[in-house]
């Protein structure tokens, strides 16, 4: 559409509102405990959007809901010297509700779409130890509602020798993820005929102990294969899966601990995508990713940490603006404090994004996020140190 900047000027506003609530036992015997999670998460938005008049988009408001329930139960089933086989159940149940009005120029048009779904699945996972050798095979089953079952077996090796500080790793699997409610019932772009994207990949790595710098160091080679991948469709304006997509990279990290008190971490990517299905580039994957932490625990109270993100140039395509096909990089700082009050396990949280206030887009002609400051209150029922605050 071209954002505010090389649209009509006009900007979406949208106000949004969240709740999360958690709560995890721990039943039985304590070597072997029946572990049981439940989470519940509500969004509710109310938005208003211009029209972008040149690919034919109507004025629109409107609000939404999305409601998801999930509960899960693991039990460690067996457990021998250096394996452990765990297994373990879970249930997902998602509800949106969307009412919108569409303007065209007469009365408004009736936009509203509902949407619900459940999906169960049950898991195993499998870790052996044998000298030097570690291996790993997890399998899980799902089977979400309206949609075909889905197998994600996975399987990790790693070998480190006694007394050696390098480790070599490597590891395969497979995933899945639902389209979105928005790709499925949006009365403009959605399509409820949307499959699953699946997802294929290896990676192979080596780490490294410097144990007098106190310094770890990995690296990772990996191949990644998306089928079915959901992208949209200009000449149809429609969300499609039409793509077969192929990542393989390097993937860096550095993670130095001078003191038990003080954190620093690297992690550094370059990636090649590419789309097998056609000659169109995908949109908003930089070659370059970069991110850095610090973490500082001041007191056993305080906690303090700083984070920055940084992505170079990505191609991106927006109508309005034929004869711009690439995004700035950019790179934007961040700072949270953990506070721990007392002795009742009360905890404040405060983080600012994009602390220096940098100005940057995200897509053409859309900026990103200026300074933001969200606080937060929680309560450990362990009530021990202060958390991490990133």
């Amino acid at each position: 559409s071209g954002g505010p900047v090389y649209g009509t000027g006009e900007t979406r506003h949208s106000e949004h509102d969240e709740a999360t609530l958690g709560l995890q036992l721990a039943l039985g015997d304590p070597a072997r405990p029946h572990r049981l999670r439940v989470s519940s998460f509500r969004h509710e938005r109310e938005r208003i959007s211009p029209a972008v008049a040149e690919i034919g988009v109507p004025p629109s408001n409107g609000n939404s809901t999305f409601d998801e329930l999930h509960v899960g139960w693991s039990w460690p089933l067996w457990t021998a010297a250096g394996s452990t086989l765990v297994v373990g159940v879970e249930g997902e149940r998602e509800d949106g509700q969307v009412d919108e009005r569409l303007f065209f120029g007469g009365p408004p048009l009736d936009a509203s779409f509902h949407l619900d779904r459940s999906t169960a699945g049950a898991w195993c996972d499998l870790v052996a130890e044998r000298g030097p050798w570690v291996v790993e095979f997890g399998a899980r089953f799902d089977r979400p509602e309206k949609f075909d079952s889905e197998w994600s077996p996975r399987v990790g090796i790693a070998w480190k020798p006694a007394g050696s500080a390098t480790r070599l790793r490597g590891a395969a699997g497979r995933s899945f993820k639902l389209p979105s409610f928005y790709a499925l019932g949006d009365p403009l772009v959605g399509n409820p005929e949307l499959d699953p994207e699946v997802a294929l990949g290896v990676d192979f790595g080596v780490d490294h102990h410097f144990a007098d710098a106190k310094l770890f160091f990995s690296s990772s080679l990996f191949f990644n294969r998306f089928d079915d991948l959901i992208n949209f469709n200009f000449a149809e304006f429609v969300l499609k899966n039409e793509s077969r997509v192929e990542s393989r990279g390097v993937e860096l990290g550095l993670d130095w601990r001078p003191r038990t008190a003080f954190a620093f971490g690297l992690n550094l990517t370059r990636q090649e995508v590419e789309n097998i299905d056609a000659a169109e580039e995908i949109r908003q994957r930089p070659e370059w990713i970069a991110a850095a932490r610090w973490r500082w625990r001041a007191t056993d109270a305080l906690g303090l940490s700083a984070d920055l993100q940084a992505v170079t140039d990505r191609f991106d395509q927006q109508g309005p603006v034929p004869d711009r096909a690439r995004v700035a990089g950019y790179a934007v700082l961040g700072a949270a404090a953990a506070w721990r009050v007392g002795k009742q396990g009360l905890e404040i949280r405060a983080r600012v994004d994009n602390l220096l206030d940098r100005e940057y887009e995200t897509q053409i002609g859309f900026p990103g996020p200026g300074r933001a400051v969200r606080l937060g209150i929680s309560r450990r029922s362990d009530g021990g140190r202060a958390g991490s605050p990133g």
